[in-house]
């Protein structure tokens, strides 16, 4: 059997119907007639146009004093025991706006919150049973649910150095918080003497203003005195023995 050229018919044996074979050019070849290649990749337009959307994450205008990767536990004070909160990273962000400094934990994949509160003056963390790669401390506001409330919470570290950095931070974002609660109470302070000094001046006026009132009482009845012991001498003059 011989290739057939374009154009080439062939007729079968045993009846009489002929087959027409025509050899034509491929649409799909990537060239066409002028030798230009084509472009066969699909293009679809999309049916709906979804706009960018830029998801806040309420740590803008915050620096990362540290970052690391924990697992965070919570005790259940009704069952007595501790619960776990997720394992994520954690971090300790600066506000330099209002030097608070808050902790801040998100599970991994879901990035839901687990810890977030304000470091304050009165924390401590504690080692948990003696580990050297556990803290144990407490917060009166945690609103990492929504509403604030108290909450124990402990954290695990990966090993003993990451532990001991975190507690390093953790104590510079106390002494921070620190200054803040000093100079706050410095100005209170301020205001304290300046409504005292501001008493006194009142009372200092109320004084010299009756102070004043006495002295003019006292010239006005000295006045009426005088006048009176006049007409007394005025009277006495007028029959006297010189104008019998």
């Amino acid at each position: 059997m011989s290739l057939l050229s374009n154009g080439d018919t062939l007729e079968s044996l045993g009846n009489s119907s002929v087959f027409h074979f025509v050899l034509q050019d491929n649409p799909t070849s990537p060239t066409n007639g002028g030798g230009e290649e084509v472009d066969a990749e699909p293009h679809f337009d999309p049916i709906i146009y979804l706009p960018e959307v830029h998801i806040h994450s309420n740590e803008e205008g915050e620096t990362i004093l540290i970052q690391l990767r924990a697992k965070l536990f919570r005790h259940c004070s009704a069952e007595k025991l501790w619960k776990e909160r997720g394992t994520g990273e954690v971090k300790l962000l600066h506000n330099e706006e209002t030097n608070a400094v808050r902790v801040v934990m998100r599970r991994d994949k879901t990035l839901k919150l687990c810890a977030n509160h304000y470091v304050t003056t009165d924390m401590e963390l504690k080692s948990n049973c003696g580990s050297d790669r556990a803290w144990v401390w407490s917060t009166q506001a945690d609103v990492s649910d929504g509403e604030p409330h108290p909450e124990v919470l402990a954290i695990r570290f990966q090993n003993a150095d990451a532990a001991k950095r975190f507690k390093d931070k953790f104590e510079e974002a106390k002494s921070i918080v620190a200054s803040v609660v000093k100079v706050e109470e410095h100005d209170k302070d301020g205001d304290k003497d300046s409504a005292v000094s501001d008493n006194s001046d009142v009372e200092g006026s109320s004084s010299d203003d009756d102070v004043a009132k006495g002295v003019s009482k006292l010239n006005i009845t000295s006045e009426s005195k005088d006048q009176k012991d006049g007409k007394e001498e005025t009277e006495d003059h007028g029959v006297g023995p010189n104008n019998s």
